[in-house]
């Protein structure tokens, strides 16, 4: 039975049976037992609180660790999705403030000292859509801990502008990555997984965001490996946050606190959920990426240019694998560009400041000198192969997920099979 891409689908039409549970703290979490596609047993436990959610005085704060203090939790379900788009295939009423909450699946009946390794996902979606429910990872065959998690997105996760940055608020997506992380080093053993044993796994904005922390060694207590798929640091260009100030004044009018006297941030966090959910839906169509980690100085997630970062040493070492699929980058490529001069200054807005005194021009003839002019590597987006609209970016997620839809080419859905198999067996070196 091929199961749905939402996991809630795989519990309805997968095979619900017998519950499972598993103790934190004095704390029972009750659990779901699932059949994958492939006939095994898995126990699923979904929607536990990481941190207290992040509304009122907490909206655009660093997360609060959310400790269980009930004697019983349901963990059957997922929890909602962060506020976010509809078109990105999450409905309004799956979407809540509330939304920092961590997924494990594991295989069925073992015991809390089954050691096995963990696989923890960072989906991406550019900063400003995305959930960890929209990818089912029942497929996924090789036995590990299966591990997913919410965390901020768009103005909520990555707020801008002068006066969220002077209050040290930025890159608080980024923060409810790291402690998640923390989270499962605490927990994991509990459900039969090894905490020095984590490889985290992250695509597109996932991958950035593991990136960001793994630079600047943030992560580096919790993980042993990592894979980055389709994303990298630089990718998103890091700016100061006021850079996007206008981003930020348009989110903030469309709440209702544009011309509020006094401070805008407390005008925001008084503002109802529903308000502040609706401008976050209406504002980021307009505005898209400009909801990225933002450079957040010396003691931030974020301080300087990866590539600064990266030669002043410090960062994670861990055993890592890194790419994108086959002419990735040109999803985002302009598609109307007809001159150079078009080109060139489609291509400055990607440039990050200049070094040694070059002009925007003389760094991107540099570029371009390492770049064969030859149509059939893939650019412009569709010229290099028939699969042209069958390849999307982040293939590579729905390839590990076995979320491949039917209009795939055969060898891609044989490649899929392949990819379940070599990321879990990277986890488990």
């Amino acid at each position: 039975m091929q199961c749905s891409l939402w996991l809630s689908a795989l519990l309805a039409t997968c095979g619900l049976a017998l519950s499972a549970s598993v103790t934190i703290n004095g704390t029972t979490l009750t659990g779901s037992e699932v059949t994958s596609p492939s006939g095994r047993s898995l126990d699923f436990f979904a929607g536990i609180p990481y941190a207290v959610a992040p509304v009122g005085e907490l909206r655009f704060a660093p997360p609060v660790p959310h400790i269980l203090s009930e004697s019983a939790f349901d963990a059957t379900s997922f929890g909602p999705a962060c506020p976010q788009p509809t078109d990105g295939g999450v409905p309004v009423e799956k979407q809540s403030e509330d939304c920092l909450t961590i997924n494990i699946m594991r295989p069925a009946g073992i015991s809390s000292d089954a050691a096995l390794p963990v696989l923890v996902w960072v989906f991406g979606g550019g900063f400003y859509t995305g959930a960890a429910q929209r990818f089912d990872s029942s497929p996924v065959g090789t036995p590990v801990i299966l591990v997913s998690f919410g965390y901020r997105l768009g103005p909520l996760g990555f707020p801008q502008g002068d006066e969220m940055d002077g209050n040290g608020l930025l890159n608080v997506g980024a923060r409810d990555a790291l402690l998640a992380f923390d989270w499962i080093n605490r927990n994991i053993a509990a459900f039969g997984g090894d905490a020095s044993k984590v490889t985290a796994i992250g695509s597109s904005a996932g991958a950035i965001t593991l990136q960001i922390l793994t630079l600047t060694n943030t992560l580096g207590p919790y993980i042993r490996g990592a894979v980055y798929m389709s994303g990298y640091p630089g990718t998103t260009i890091p700016k100061p946050a006021s850079a996007n100030q206008n981003s930020w004044d348009s989110f903030s009018s469309l709440v209702g606190c544009a011309n509020t006297s006094g401070s805008v941030l407390r005008c925001l966090r008084g503002a109802d959920s529903e308000a502040v959910m609706s401008a976050v839906r209406q504002v980021i169509p307009k505005t898209l990426l400009k909801w990225c980690p933002a450079l957040d100085g010396a003691n931030g997630l974020n301080p300087n240019l990866p590539s600064n970062i990266w030669a002043a040493g410090g960062y994670t070492q861990v055993p890592s694998i890194a790419g994108t699929h086959l002419d990735d980058g040109t999803w985002f490529a302009p598609a109307q560009i007809s001159n150079d001069t078009l080109l060139r200054l489609s291509r400055q807005k990607l440039l990050s400041p200049t070094v040694g005194g070059r002009s925007d021009n003389e760094m991107q003839d540099e570029i371009l000198a390492l770049r064969p002019d030859d149509t059939t590597l893939g650019s412009p987006y569709g010229t290099d192969s028939g699969t042209f609209d069958l390849i999307d970016h982040v293939l590579d997620a729905q390839c590990m997920f076995h979320n491949l839809t039917n209009a795939a080419p055969e060898p891609s859905v044989w490649f899929s099979e392949q990819v379940m198999d070599y990321w879990p067996s990277f986890v488990t070196i």
